[in-house]
């Protein structure tokens, strides 16, 4: 059983710094789910119920904007991971499991490390101890459950990889009408990106001003003769200034560039880049993440319905819509079936040849089987059994020919001078092949005048 919560924080780990990793996905998301950026801000609180004092808690928030599907380009979370592995971390603090990884491997090695330096993993649901089987567990649960969740998400989004690639070409048609409106919306893109990496930088500018405000409030209050204390405070305060001072700086020098970012050379280049859209399509340099990004600009939405056909409605941002029908794509069993065509053929040859002699007739029409194969004999064998074709041997059945035991039983001989005489060409009977192995089926002497001419042509006459 796990101890309580209070019981898991020791002295040990609040002599270790308590990390709090905030992120969100996109910078829209910064902008536009400030609530759910100041529930992970507000997680602060809770290392300071747990006994950690405010200078002891780092914020890392550097990832807000990056995705959490891979740890390569999160400077944050390699920053926590750096901080765990040197043993400086007695706890890390996460929303919520999505907002540290969306990665089992990283997650799962993040976990190792905290367990090997005895730091704690606290999120909205509670605080755990990886180094209990229990909580890691749980912890292992969640982080499974969150990759699974960033695989439906992406499994929702791949319906639209097919209406995208059907209306590659399509869009090309249309292209010219709508070439000023890409370029509004090209210069609205952008506009809109740089509005919300300023809004950003401003706000992290306002966070060094608070912090300055809160390290003055800590300077002040403390007791002036109290020297050793009102040093490290004004330390503090300083440390503070500087980094307002080029969060300042950093945040006017990143305004100034982007205001000469969409000067008139550029707006003449996004013109241009309107009309050579087909070009830049068709460029094979071109990732299939920028024609995705290309498709944003021009698409406003697209309707798909799904019946005997796939209908493709697509809503252009100037308000025209093209409809394109396109034909059900086959499921796996389907695209590897035998064509009807070849199959109708294999029926009517087993009317007068054996599997290898129908493999040998169709690879000579050049016919092929589901899978982009040649035939042989075993595979006509097998594709008949599947498709419950009628056997050769039930069709000269049918027809009244006899087995070897049948016809030396007719002619009161025994089987082996049927085979005698067939060697020898003195049977005086009618043989058919009947397969591949040696076997033959014999006419029956009793109903000659009866067999069917196909077959009898089929068949050698032996006197």
């Amino acid at each position: 059983m796990n101890p309580p919560i209070d019981d898991k924080v020791t002295a040990a780990h609040r002599q270790r710094n308590a990390l709090l990793y905030v992120r969100q996905s996109t910078l829209r998301q910064v902008a536009e789910n400030t609530e759910s950026t100041q529930r992970q801000y507000d997680l602060r609180q809770r290392a300071l119920a747990l006994g950690w004092a405010a200078e002891d808690i780092t914020v890392i928030d550097s990832d807000l904007g990056q995705s959490g599907a891979s740890a390569s380009d999160r400077e944050g979370f390699q920053r926590l991971v750096t901080e765990v592995g040197m043993g400086r971390a007695g706890l890390v603090m996460g929303l919520e499991v999505s907002r540290l990884a969306r990665n089992s491997s990283d997650w799962h090695r993040l976990l190792d490390m905290c367990a090997l330096s005895a730091t704690l993993i606290l999120d909205e649901d509670g605080l755990y101890n990886p180094c209990l089987f229990n909580d890691r567990l749980l912890l292992g649960l969640k982080g499974t459950m969150s990759e699974a969740e960033l695989y439906m998400i992406r499994a929702r989004l791949r319906g639209g990889m097919l209406s995208k690639a059907a209306r590659g070409e399509l869009l090309l048609e249309v292209l010219t009408p709508l070439a000023l409106e890409v370029a509004l919306a090209v210069q609205d893109e952008v506009q809109a990106r740089i509005e919300q990496a300023d809004q950003l930088r401003y706000q992290r500018v306002e966070r060094a001003r608070y912090e300055v405000e809160l390290a003055r409030r800590r300077y002040m209050q403390i007791d002036p003769d109290n020297r050793l204390v009102a040093d490290a405070l004004e330390a503090h305060w300083n440390d503070k200034l500087r980094e307002q001072t080029n969060a300042q700086q950093h945040y006017e020098r990143e305004r100034e560039q982007d205001r000469l970012l969409i000067d008139e050379s550029m707006r003449a280049q996004i013109h241009a880049l309107a009309q050579s859209f087909p070009t830049l399509w068709r460029d094979p340099e071109t990732s299939a993440l920028e024609r995705k990004r290309m498709l944003r600009l021009l698409i406003e939405d697209v309707t798909l319905r799904k019946d005997n056909d796939i209908t493709l409605q697509v809503r252009f941002k100037g308000g025209a819509t093209r409809t394109l029908v396109i034909p059900k794509p086959l499921s796996a069993g389907e695209e590897r079936k035998t064509s009807p065509q070849v199959l109708a053929e294999i029926d009517r040859l087993l009317d007068d040849h054996t599997d290898a002699e129908i493999a040998t007739v169709l690879n000579t029409r050049g016919l092929l089987s589901g899978c982009s194969n040649t035939f042989d004999g075993v595979r006509v064998r097998r594709l008949r059994q599947r498709r419950r074709l009628k056997s050769r041997l039930t069709r000269l059945r049918e027809q009244g020919w006899l087995t070897l035991s049948e016809i030396a039983a007719t002619l009161g001989v025994s089987p082996w001078t049927i085979k005698r005489r067939h060697c020898h060409g003195t049977l005086g009977v009618t043989v058919c092949k009947l397969n591949d192995m040696g076997q033959y089926m014999y006419q029956n002497p009793q109903t000659r005048d009866a067999t069917p001419s196909h077959s009898r042509s089929a068949c050698a006459q032996e006197v």
